[in-house]
């Protein structure tokens, strides 16, 4: 320990004649130059060149750095020449006024990370139920990326603070035993020195090492900028940082979603118009901390024109799927949502398995069927950097209505500024209605954020897709009843009236590309959110 403080000191030393070594001047309190000054006359430091309290808050941590050393190595020099006895005293008390400090600091500092980790873990846990729900849910694969980067984000966070959590409260619990150490050997020189000289421990002594105690608090920003303090940080924070596991919750967490839509639409190929009321629940059970079973219970009633499929108004299991890691590869098994390219090739039920691995590189494949085919197959990779990603996709669907259907995807996403910009490359092959190229541009600001009031998304996109680049689109308008494809434009709008209200506005013009009729599609949407758990 004397060798940390001689290390420390001089590192002390040489950083005061560095300019801008320690910390920006402020304020000294009165107290702090008073104490100063009496232990300068009581010799535990030399005596400066100008007045004490000329001193600045740099000058003065260099001399509480001296004086502390000098206590530490017990040379300290008064004219009242104490004892070998009362000078151990002096340092044991002073280094338990220390230690009660820093047992002070660091429970501040433990309730601190307690708060934010319980914090970050209960957005780690909506992170990851809105992921798995939008993974049941026909959701658009941007909003899955960008709700994957935060469930990433919140799960770093939730690592990082659970490491300095426990860091923080080992060095608190040795620092309270350390605390209980210097008071058990103080009294015990109180017992020496009584029997030694038959009268209590020195008063002067004892005073002046509070003093020095609270001059190191006072300036121990000033101290830890210059690399005063000893060794015991170096040790501690080589301890092996263990992350912390979050604190056991129910094992069935259930979301919710109550929505009404209305739709407008125009044109020989549209539907006319169409309310509904739907309703979904989000089961997932927690089975062993890995492995999850999740589902979807979904009844929709039509209120108002076109019912949109028999089912109308009967409740009924939609998805129903394990999901966990295996290794390092993460598998979805059941019937599970699948959004293919964005929703622009597929966005329903598929039902099979997925496998997903990998990071920057990301890599995925689906087999198994959906409902326009019995047969159906995608491979797809993405890479994503801070600057740009990319993705390509292969696609097969067989029979559809009797041909096979093979599409190939390109898409190249990029930040421009306060929006974000894809542009996707879709090549589509049909044994029935031939090969055809189409793309889709895309602009977008802002995320769909149901938690957050104000949150709002919007978008524009601009599409030509021949019929044999999907299957079953992702949006609201009439691209599935059109019989040679589609051109035409979208824009979309999501807010968060208050917290789990969502309003959603959608309008699309589109050409039928086979008889260049026009269908118009204006769609709104009102969605409440709820859960059974708290957040």
């Amino acid at each position: 320990m004397k060798t940390a403080y001689a290390v420390s000191f001089c590192v002390m030393a040489t950083a005061a004649s560095m300019p801008g070594a320690v910390l920006a001047d402020s304020a000294v309190p009165e107290w702090a130059y008073a104490d100063m000054a009496e232990l300068v006359n009581a010799g535990y430091a030399p005596v400066p060149a100008t007045d004490v309290r000329s001193l600045s808050r740099g000058d003065m941590a260099m001399m509480t750095a001296r004086i502390l050393k000098r206590l530490d190595d017990g040379k300290a020099q008064s004219e009242a020449g104490p004892s070998d006895l009362t000078k151990t005293y002096g340092l044991t008390t002073r280094l338990m006024a220390s230690d009660e400090v820093q047992c002070s600091l660091l429970e501040q500092r433990v309730k601190q990370l307690q708060r934010e980790y319980k914090t970050a873990v209960s957005k780690m846990k909506s992170n990851m139920t809105l992921l798995a729900r939008y993974s049941a849910a026909q959701i658009d694969n941007e909003r899955m990326k960008q709700l994957k980067v935060t469930t990433d984000e919140s799960s770093q966070k939730v690592e990082s603070l659970s490491g300095e959590l426990a860091l923080a409260q080992g060095r608190l619990n040795r620092r309270r035993i350390m605390m209980q150490a210097w008071q058990d050997k103080r009294n015990s020189l109180e017992g020496q020195i009584e029997n030694a000289v038959g009268m209590n421990p020195s008063v002067e002594e004892d005073h002046l090492a509070q003093m020095a105690g609270r001059l190191r608090a006072e300036f121990a920003p000033e101290l830890s900028a210059a690399g005063y303090f000893d060794d015991e940080t170096a040790q501690e924070q080589a301890a092996v940082q263990l992350p912390m596991k979050p604190p056991i919750d129910k094992k069935l967490h259930v979301d919710g979603e109550l929505r009404f839509d209305y739709g407008h639409n125009t044109g020989s190929e549209g539907i006319g118009d169409r309310a509904r009321i739907r309703a979904r629940l989000y089961p997932d059970y927690n089975i062993d901390g890995n492995w999850h079973a999740l589902g979807m219970i979904e009844s929709e009633k039509t209120i108002k024109g076109q019912e949109y499929d028999n089912s109308d108004g009967s409740l009924r299991l939609d998805r129903y799927y394990l999901e966990g890691m295996s290794g390092i590869v993460k598998l979805d098994v059941g019937a599970f949502g699948s959004t293919m390219a964005e929703g622009n090739i597929y966005d329903s039920k598929f039902k099979g398995i997925r496998a997903t691995v990998g990071k920057p590189v990301r890599y995925s494949v689906e087999t198994g069927s959906v409902t326009e085919a019995s047969h159906a197959f995608d491979a797809t990779v993405s890479y994503d950097t801070s600057s740009y990603g990319v993705d390509a996709g292969y696609y097969h669907f067989s029979p559809i209505n009797g041909a096979s259907r093979n599409i190939y995807m390109a898409n190249f996403r990029k930040p421009l500024g306060w929006l974000d910009f894809s542009a996707m490359y879709l090549r589509g092959s049909d044994s029935q209605l031939g090969s055809g190229n189409g793309y889709v541009l895309t602009l977008s600001h802002g995320r769909e954020d149901s938690w957050n009031p104000g949150a709002y998304r919007i978008y524009g996109k601009y599409y030509y897709q021949p019929f044999s680049t999907y299957v079953e689109h992702t949006m609201n308008g009439m691209a599935d009843f059109m019989t040679g494809g589609f051109r035409g434009y979208g824009f979309g709008y999501t807010y968060t009236l208050k917290k789990d209200w969502v309003l959603g506005l959608e309008y699309d013009s589109l050409w039928d590309l086979a008889t260049h009729e026009r269908n118009n599609t204006i769609w709104g949407s009102l969605s409440y959110y709820f859960k059974n758990y708290e957040e």
